[in-house]
């Protein structure tokens, strides 16, 4: 009997999560302008409903790309990963964040840069504008790679560790959006 099924398909998990996180980001900006549009409170409310619902997006996203580098780096030696990360990372965000600072202010959005001080937080908090917040939060990320490879192929290498770490990941996720509540939103 002749195979026909074709060639072997290799599924990356973490593209086909980012595609949804995608089309949620563009069911949010249409969700956005219906809701300019909805007439009557029950419209507001249901647009309203799916429009947090589709608040996923970003999470779902990071995720994504964290669980992509996990599976593509378990092998890599931390010398190395920080390395490359380096030159692919830091460097490029030094060179643009200083370029965007001190050459186009117009993209200073939150926190414009007044002294020597500041424009250092801007670069460290990222602070200025969205696209710095972002890349230095992907650095924080890159930082903490090897950790998050070490826990999903040594630590969680038994099943037994699996559900006591979710357990507490779940519980530092409750007190974390506590916090935030309780904090930052009052």
């Amino acid at each position: 009997m002749e195979n026909t099924t074709g060639p072997k398909v290799n599924i990356n998990e973490s593209d086909i999560l980012k595609v949804f996180a995608v089309s949620g980001a563009i069911l949010q900006s249409v969700l956005g302008m219906f809701l300019k549009y909805a007439h009557t409170n029950d419209d507001l409310a249901l647009l309203g409903v799916i429009f947090n619902i589709v608040k996923y997006t970003a999470p779902v996203f990071i995720f994504a790309i964290v669980y992509g580098m996990v599976k593509n780096n378990q092998h890599t030696k931390v010398s190395h990963f920080y390395k490359e990360k380096f030159g692919e990372l830091v460097i490029p965000y030094f060179l643009w964040a200083t370029a965007g600072l001190i050459f186009f202010p117009e993209i200073q959005v939150n926190q414009h840069v007044t002294s020597f001080w500041t424009f250092i937080e801007s670069f460290v908090l990222g602070n200025a504008s969205s696209q710095f917040w972002y890349t230095v939060m992907m650095l924080q990320f890159q930082l903490l790679m090897p950790v998050l490879i070490f826990i999903c192929y040594k630590y969680l290498a038994k099943p037994s560790r699996v559900i006591p770490l979710l357990i507490v990941s779940f519980v530092i996720f409750g007190a974390w959006l506590w916090m935030y509540d309780t904090f930052v939103f009052q």
